[in-house]
């Protein structure tokens, strides 16, 4: 008896040391999509808020599309965003065509659009193709599929990014061709991720990813005709694994319009993945509070086109086509509405060199006030230093003794010429012209009375580049007109 308990025990125990085993060998990795809409609007703001997105959702492989590139493909939105977010040391990306920059652009750059993938796992050798593309299509873009395998530990893990057509019957011949890629290779532990342009009234694409259209009547019946699932191992899609088919998880809105009305955005997995969550992200609280930032950085864009105006650059000033609710002024995009402001001509589109707000003799005008600026606040500091020196030397008692309380400011010293000496070329000059003679505490008060007074001329000299400043559209008020997918996934 005892030696059957001990057979037992041993057997218990090496259950345990399996189990553990197979639990040991599975990798979980979060994986998230998202459509960073290309350069519209703020994109350095949208940069930094995207950032805190993927740190708060703990991605670990980023899909993204709508990605633009140079040119010569060296430097692309993707490498932005690394610099941002070191722990993503890998990163592929691939252009799937060129884009049209809106006319009589003068700015150079950001000539391909496409996908990227980002990993702080090793990647292995990517391989990208151009998907089908129907002759009589109403979207002429190019679309394109880009397979990165990623390897987690001892685990391969094969990525497959996409942006689909917003043609229908395209979608169909799309995701046959990838699912026919798919078992070409011979592929486990498969991701499919990215933008799928789902229509809430068109779900056969996907479809076809989840084995419901897996014969040729079934292609028949459905608007896929001619597509069929050509594998045998269905995929699920992570968001309805993970919270039922019930939930909506929509993640597109129509701009300007913050409703969400649609779920383009999926990951798909094969069937040795499972899923463990999912999330949303970007819904636009949290951006909506960078107001300030966002005003920040249209002006310096709009002092950016002022100086490109003065060196002699003329034509359209944003990277972006404003949209029919919009226009372009010396580079951002404003709301077309009659006489926002007064001092904008009914809020019109105009072209470098002839934009008020961005004339060269406004950058001219700017220049002055800075030059103004950095001489009052040097000598600001200035006066801050002399009160700090003479007040050192300063005994309280006596003041504490009248009024009952101490303050540096008592010190009649501060209110005197003081005898002064240096060696230092300024120092003498400052004396010589009379400011260096200005008692301490004339000289700070002075100082400050003259930046509010140049700030306040600031104001009047520039009102027409502070109105096109503040006149933002409601798009810009949001990160993007996607919301960023994230799924916490198990592959055995």
């Amino acid at each position: 008896m005892a030696r059957s308990l001990h057979q037992s025990h041993a057997s218990f125990a090496l259950l345990i040391l399996i189990l553990t085993f197979a639990l040991c060998s599975m990798q979980e990795v979060t994986v998230c999509t998202y459509n960073i809409r290309n350069l519209v609007f703020s994109w350095e703001v949208r940069l930094r808020h995207f950032a805190n997105m993927v740190e708060s959702a703990g991605c670990e492989v980023l899909v993204l599309q709508e990605v633009r590139i140079h040119g010569d493909e060296r430097w692309s939105q993707a490498q932005h965003l690394k610099r941002l977010l070191p722990r993503f040391r890998w990163a592929v990306c691939r252009a799937a065509g060129p884009v049209s920059k809106p006319p009589l652009s003068y700015w150079d750059g950001w000539e391909k659009e496409g996908l990227a993938v980002l990993s702080q796992w090793p990647l292995g050798q990517a391989w990208a193709w151009r998907l089908p593309q129907s002759l009589d299509t109403a979207d002429t873009s190019q679309r394109l599929a880009l397979h990165v395998p990623i390897d987690i530990s001892s685990t391969r893990l094969h990525v497959i990014a996409v942006h689909f057509s917003t043609d229908r019957r395209q979608q169909c011949q799309e995701a046959a061709d990838i699912l026919a890629y798919i078992k070409r290779r011979n592929l486990n532990s498969v991701i499919v991720a990215g933008d799928l342009s789902t229509y809430t009234d068109f779900p056969d694409p996907v479809r076809l990813f989840i084995g419901s259209i897996s014969n040729e009547g079934e292609a028949q019946a459905s608007n896929c005709q001619g597509a069929v699932h050509t594998d045998s191992r269905p995929f699920q899609d992570a968001w309805v694994a993970a919270l039922g088919p019930n939930s909506t998880g929509f993640t597109f809105s129509i701009m300007p319009s913050a409703s969400l009305i649609s779920r383009p955005d999926r990951i798909l997995v094969s069937g040795d993945i499972s899923v463990l969550q999912t999330s949303l992200h970007g819904n636009g609280t949290e951006y909506t509070s960078r107001h300030l930032d966002i005003l920040l950085h249209r002006l310096w864009v709009i002092v950016r086109s002022a100086k490109a105006a003065a060196l002699g650059y003329s034509g359209y000033s944003c990277l972006q086509d404003c949209g029919p609710s919009g226009v372009c002024r010396c580079g951002v995009c404003v709301q077309k509405v009659i006489n926002t402001y007064p001092t904008i001509d009914k809020a019109c589109e105009c072209l470098l060199p002839h934009c008020r707000e961005c004339s060269p003799g406004t950058f001219l005008v700017v220049c002055g006030f800075v030059a103004m600026m950095v001489v009052l606040l040097a000598l600001t500091g200035l006066a801050v230093v002399k009160v700090l020196v003479v007040s050192a030397h300063f005994d309280q008692s006596a003041t504490f003794q009248i009024l009952g309380c101490t303050c540096c400011l008592f010190n009649l010293k501060l209110l005197s010429t003081a005898t002064f000496t240096t060696r230092n070329r300024i120092g003498r000059i400052l004396w010589r012209v009379g400011i260096g003679q200005l008692p301490p505490a004339i000289l700070f008060f002075l100082c400050l009375s003259m930046l509010g007074l140049c700030s306040l001329a600031a104001v009047l000299a520039l009102e027409d580049m502070f109105n096109t400043m503040r006149n933002v559209m409601e798009e810009e008020l949001l990160p993007s007109d996607h919301l960023m997918l994230a799924a916490t996934l198990r592959v055995l």
